[in-house]
């Protein structure tokens, strides 16, 4: 019901009756202290599977426009939004608006951000638009999104710059829902003559991984895992409830050239992607 009346609706706006995966663990380890909290969540997160969905850990590298009318019009409108990420990294609202994992999402991303440097921009969450970005800085963004209302009526959407820095990983992790997709649009990525790499690594089987070790080896590599890459300019889509682990890695000092949009020539340029989550197309 709460879908098909978002979808009913002309314009995005907030959704305050959906709440977050955070509070019915915590409502739940509230009313019944002695249930482990593993457990706990594996409740919540059962309500957020919908079963009879096709499951496909990475549903196109390239060529996405052709399937999903979202990453055609982020394909199309690729110079606009790398313009305006570009300016935005020039002016002083950058600076305040980059966050570490965990503050745009969720306290669960803080604790799986791994190594290095991993922050972001929001744009939109909670079906609603960070009003002053849009207005300064993302018109072309924003307008995607409202344009889209696969994005603004899922309440579990979220549209923001994903930035990780050189040197960096995200250890194996997975989404709690496979009732939406993630769209990634490659803004800034290492050059191949750079020696570097941003690779995103996946594991094609559905479940949880078991935990295997606590060391490093255990979280940046797995031999299951599958590595696909961004292309500048080429939505990347794929279902993050597929355990899945991000890197950057280098093989030269941080700071070798890179392509398309860039910080300072002094700071080592990121890979920058814009990320958008929309419902599963099968999603009544």
């Amino acid at each position: 019901a709460t879908c098909a009346a978002g979808r009913a609706a002309s314009r995005p706006g907030n959704f305050h009756g959906v709440k977050r995966y955070a509070h019915y663990v915590a409502a739940i380890s509230d009313k019944i202290p002695s249930m482990p909290t593993q457990v706990v969540r594996s409740i919540v997160a059962s309500e957020w599977y919908h079963p009879g969905l096709t499951a496909r850990a990475v549903w196109c590298t390239d060529h996405c426009s052709e399937r999903f009318p979202l990453a055609r019009l982020l394909d199309k409108n690729f110079a606009a939004i790398r313009q305006e990420v570009s300016t935005f990294w020039a002016h002083p609202d950058a600076a305040k608006e980059l966050k570490g994992v965990g503050k745009h999402t969720t306290e669960f991303d803080r604790l799986i951000s791994g190594n290095g440097t991993w922050v972001d921009v929001r744009l939109w969450r909670g079906r609603a638009f960070n009003r002053r970005l849009c207005e300064r800085h993302f018109r072309v963004v924003c307008g995607i999104v409202e344009a889209s209302p696969e994005v603004w009526s899922n309440p579990w959407s979220h549209v923001l710059l994903s930035i990780l820095l050189p040197d960096s990983w995200v250890p194996f992790h997975q989404g709690h829902t496979n009732a939406q997709l993630t769209y990634h649009l490659p803004i800034s990525l290492p050059s191949a003559d750079s020696g570097a790499s941003a690779e995103l690594a996946v594991v094609d089987r559905g479940g949880t991984l078991p935990d295997e070790g606590t060391g490093r080896a255990a979280v940046y590599a797995h031999p299951e895992e599958r590595v696909v890459r961004w292309r500048a300019g080429q939505t990347l889509v794929f279902d993050d409830s597929f355990t899945h682990a991000v890197r950057f890695r280098t093989g030269d000092p941080p700071g070798a050239a890179s392509e398309a949009a860039a910080a300072p020539a002094s700071t080592p340029v990121p890979r920058c992607v814009l990320l958008m989550r929309a419902w599963h197309p099968e999603m009544p």
